[in-house]
């Protein structure tokens, strides 16, 4: 493992050190530079994964390639995919998830306007697989990464890729909503999805990116979605510590897919294909965000999923927490 902390000037400092840490894990930079008013980044590991970034900085893009929205953008986005084109638009590179004209598919952060006063840094299986969590004000986090699945059977992929706000570049930029995802991958709890969730898994004769169930509609989407175990764990996360141990548990974050295409999408028909490594989830009832804490023989660091609160704020006023739902990264 691999851990590195600290703060940033803002958007284009933090991608900078974004990009001298993976470049510490084994990451090569395919090309640096400045857009518009902000950066563009691509990388490759020697695992063969490619990562597409662009940090956008009070831009207006042209709204035919964004949804729904227009005034000045802050937030950094990101998708993952299989090779690199100077040529081809920082989103449309090769081996990413398919999009439409009006929207492409990418995950990232939200509305990082200022300084940042802390990110957190981490990457494992030799760099090929990073969780980035930002603590883009005090007491609020944010969170983005990809890596490959430990997998449970046999089965065509692995890759995935996720953030805390949904996908397109205008989708990180609504002033009014700062709601984050509570839960890695996408569940079907309307209060639970705003996370932005893909995972590169054939199923049922569809191969390739398969996407977070409450993603935005208006992706060439596989019908068969992805999604995670953190509902079923949501009772024992509710009752910590433990009556019985005094314990907080920590659950692992298994990832399930539908075999259902119905719009149902019934918890039956979900078939497990793997586990996101060095990732648990775990309460904050007792914890401070960005706290070390050891589990088993090893140090995590813990951090709520938006901002630790005693209940869940399900407005889109801003800010709002995630009650005591957080996680754990080993370090």
């Amino acid at each position: 493992m691999a851990y590195s902390f600290g703060t940033a000037t803002g958007l284009a400092d933090l991608l900078d050190k974004f990009k001298t840490f993976c470049e510490g894990q084994s990451y090569a930079t395919d090309s640096y530079i400045t857009e518009g008013t902000g950066k563009r980044w691509h990388a490759h590991h020697s695992h063969g994964t490619y990562v597409n970034f662009r940090a956008y900085i009070n831009e207006t893009p042209n709204t035919s390639a964004f949804y729904n929205y227009s005034n000045g953008l802050y937030g950094l986005a990101f998708n993952v995919g299989t090779g690199y084109s100077a040529a081809t638009a920082w989103h449309a590179q090769p081996g990413v998830p398919v999009g439409t004209s009006s929207r492409y598919p990418t995950a990232g952060i939200a509305k990082i306007v200022g300084a940042i006063p802390n990110y957190h840094f981490f990457a494992s299986n030799g760099g090929a697989n990073i969780l980035a969590v930002i603590e883009f004000s005090a007491g609020n986090y944010q969170w983005f990464g990809w890596g490959n699945l430990n997998k449970i059977g046999a089965w065509t992929g692995e890759r995935y890729f996720l953030g805390s706000r949904m996908g397109t570049a205008s989708d990180v930029a609504f002033v009014n909503n700062y709601l984050s995802g509570i839960g890695f991958f996408s569940c079907n709890d309307s209060y639970l999805t705003y996370s932005n969730s893909f995972v590169d898994v054939a199923v049922d004769g569809e191969t390739g990116w398969h996407y977070g169930e409450n993603n935005y509609s208006g992706y060439n989407q596989t019908t068969r979605r992805v999604c995670d175990n953190f509902r079923q764990f949501q009772s024992q996360l509710d009752n910590v510590p433990n009556v019985s141990t005094g314990r907080t548990p920590h659950m692992p974050v298994r990832v399930e897919v539908y075999r259902d295409t119905s719009s149902s999408y019934s918890q039956s028909t979900r078939n497990d294909i793997g586990i996101m490594p060095d990732v648990v989830y775990i309460s904050m009832k007792a914890f401070t965000p960005g706290q070390q804490i050891t589990l088993g023989s090893a140090n995590y660091r813990v951090f709520p999923f938006f901002a630790k609160g005693a209940s869940r704020d399900y407005s889109y006023s801003s800010p709002i927490n995630s009650g005591y739902y957080g996680f754990a990264v080993k370090e």
